[in-house]
């Protein structure tokens, strides 16, 4: 992730469903690189949820980094 971000990935590109990389994040390590490349945790997707509530059900300490 770290090389496609370097090479002018979009961290906040979509999918067909409006997620963002941040909404599939995993580890508070893959969050941090995320928004350190510009990833917007308040982007929303197509129903109204954000990323970041999606990362608080899943990790809180990843949570903390998504802002």
């Amino acid at each position: 992730m770290r090389e496609l971000l370097q090479r002018g990935a979009d961290a906040n590109a979509r999918d067909v469903d409006g997620w963002t990389p941040l909404f599939y994040a995993q580890s508070v390590e893959a969050v941090r690189l995320l928004r350190e490349c510009g990833a917007e945790p308040t982007i929303e997707d197509d129903v109204g949820e954000r990323a970041r509530d999606k990362i608080a059900v899943r990790n809180e300490e990843a949570a903390a980094e998504a802002g």
